[in-house]
């Protein structure tokens, strides 16, 4: 297996908007991101979604129940991790 290790990863410059969220999470990254995964407080994976090999990416929310997810964004050898408020 190819894949990189978690030691092998390193953090994507991000910028997500806006904080709290509604409907439409936003996310700009500064390289191109390949996939998306959310997740609820407990560590359960809520949604994965698969990016267009885009520096760009639009997570859609507005199902979600109000509370605090972990946003886990993976790239090429990159990773990054954040928590949202919808």
């Amino acid at each position: 297996d190819s894949s990189p290790t978690s030691d092998e990863y390193k953090l994507f410059n991000v910028i997500t908007f806006p904080n709290p969220v509604h409907n439409i999470l936003r996310i700009k990254a500064y390289e191109t991101i390949e996939s998306c995964e959310l997740y609820d407080i407990l560590g359960k994976l809520i949604r994965i979604e698969k990016s267009i090999n885009s520096p760009l990416m639009e997570v859609n929310v507005q199902n979600q129940k109000p509370g605090t997810y972990f946003l886990i964004l993976k790239g090429k050898n990159r990773m990054f991790s954040k928590s949202k408020i919808v």
